[in-house]
């Protein structure tokens, strides 16, 4: 058996299996963090973008990476199955890292399309397909109320943040410093990495995430889907002001064929969950919204208003990414073992509470940057420093357990579906990062400190209201999953 719920006899090794979706993921990550790292700069730099034009494309880039697991992980529910679909992802994205390394050596010919919009939508139709279901496939190794889930979960975080630290060291380095094609053909060899780690690890995946027995969707409308995917994805991109309505489109859909699933045929406890599960996603939009400035608005700010000298030299935008990352590594353990040693004592905080303090931290992260800024000319490295520590501490209290909270509460018929609307919440706040971006770096804001500054006090004082709302909220006996109806499993320790 392999539905989320229960820990399939067909992976005998947990610890195996989870290790290779790790180092997968990590792969993964490091090719999307470092080119992230890197593209903002390399538009406004090297592309002739407009400062106002790059950050809407961004935004729009985001929002295509985040929404495409909806349809990724409905594929894979109804015909692919998640092992094949995690395959067929990494196999696109390579080749969109590579078209992406084409454009960053600046073509001296022209070519009859954007290998700028090719290659980000390739990447963009691959991380759709990969994204939800590594994140799936890590959540069927265990029961739902496994003490091991949530661990396992932050362990899995813990390696796409070395992806992440890596990646925005090495990559902004060498696209900073060595040309922008040698940083984007880095990280198109850090996704070539992750793909050759999904083969070497096929046997140990086998039986986990199998298509299903009596598939809903035909060859027909794979092909069709196949076919259709890309153009309507270059379109997206190279025209952003439609990505804003067809996300809309999408978010409507995704979450009234969730609302209908769960009023018509789910029982009184699947139904609750389902429904604490979107009031959930609905709050976490805000905290992306805020996170998602990093590669941005953010990074802008960083190069043009931050006091960066170190020593004799100065440090790179770009590679500052890294210090979220950093942040990770060193606290994921802590978190990984803390919120399961909270549960064993009765004293877990709940999903709401978690949530809550992610806001309020991530509020807090742009307060102290807006504070240090008041009057001075470059706002300190130190100010920069942490708010990234306080924004990684958020990103710690909610998205882990966030991909948890979906593996655990989603039936099986839904879980792919529901993964995919948990990124697609991270899509709409990728859109609407770039558009509030976009007014910071407008000629009317003048696109100085203290435009950027203001606009990061609405943020920050966006998210703390969000942030007390919901912890008021979270008294409420609505935001307390119904019990499971399995008993958990004793499993023993499977993390690497």
């Amino acid at each position: 058996m392999s539905a989320v719920g229960a820990a399939p006899a067909a992976v005998p090794h947990r610890g195996r299996a989870l290790l290779f979706l790790i180092l997968a993921e990590l792969w993964e990550r490091f090719s999307y963090y470092g080119m992230r790292a890197i593209l903002v700069l390399y538009l406004t730099r090297a592309a002739d973008f407009s400062d106002g034009d790059a950050l809407r494309l961004y935004g729009a880039y985001l929002a295509l990476l985040y929404a495409l697991p909806v349809l990724g992980g409905a594929l894979a529910d109804q015909a692919l199955g998640a092992r094949r679909a995690v395959y067929y992802g990494a196999v696109v994205l390579v080749l969109g890292h590579a078209i992406l390394t084409l454009d960053g050596a600046q073509l001296g010919f022209a070519l009859p399309i954007s290998p700028l919009y090719l290659a980000l939508a390739l990447i963009g139709i691959g991380t759709g397909l990969l994204k939800a279901n590594i994140s799936t496939l890590v959540g069927m190794l265990y029961a739902k109320e496994d003490p091991e889930r949530d661990g396992a979960f932050s362990w899995f975080y813990l390696g796409i943040n070395v992806g992440a630290f890596t990646a925005a060291l090495a990559v902004g380095y060498v696209g900073e410093r060595l040309g922008w094609h040698w940083g984007f053909a880095l990280a198109g060899l850090g996704m070539a990495a992750g793909l050759l780690v999904l083969v070497l690890g096929r046997r140990s995946l086998a039986g986990l995430g199998d298509p299903p027995a009596q598939p809903t969707l035909g060859p027909r409308v794979l092909l069709a889907t196949a076919v259709l995917a890309l153009p309507v994805a270059y379109q997206l991109l190279s025209h952003p002001p439609l990505m804003g309505g067809t996300l809309a489109l999408v978010g409507c859909g995704a979450v009234t064929f969730a609302l209908y699933y769960a009023f018509r045929r789910l029982p009184r406890e699947a139904r609750h969950d389902t429904l604490l599960m979107l009031t959930l996603i609905a709050f976490s939009i805000i905290f992306w919204f805020l996170f998602e400035q990093a590669g941005g608005a953010l990074n802008l700010f960083t190069d043009r208003f931050v006091d960066r000298t170190l020593g004799s030299g100065e440090i790179p935008a770009s590679q500052l990414q890294s210090l979220n990352a950093f942040f990770i590594i060193l606290f994921a353990p802590l978190f990984a073992r803390l919120w399961p040693w909270l549960a064993r004592r009765g004293w877990s905080p709940g999903l709401a509470r978690q949530f809550a303090l992610a806001l309020l931290l991530v509020g807090l992260g742009f307060a102290l940057l807006v504070m240090a800024g008041q009057g001075v000319a470059s706002a300190p490295l130190w100010a920069l420093v942490g708010t990234y520590w306080l924004h990684t501490l958020g990103e710690l209290c909610l998205s882990p357990v966030g991909l948890a909270m979906v593996t655990r509460l989603a039936v099986p018929q839904l879980v792919g579906m529901m993964m995919g609307v948990w990124f697609l919440a991270v899509s709409a706040a990728g859109y609407l990062s770039g558009l509030f971006a976009e007014t910071l770096v407008s000629a009317d804001a003048g696109a100085g400190m203290e435009g950027f500054l203001g606009g990061f006090e609405r943020l920050a004082l966006l998210a703390v209201g969000a942030g007390l709302l919901l912890g008021l909220l979270a008294q409420h006996p609505f935001f307390k999953p119904a019990p499971a109806v399995e008993p958990p499993l004793d499993t023993g320790r499977s993390a690497p």
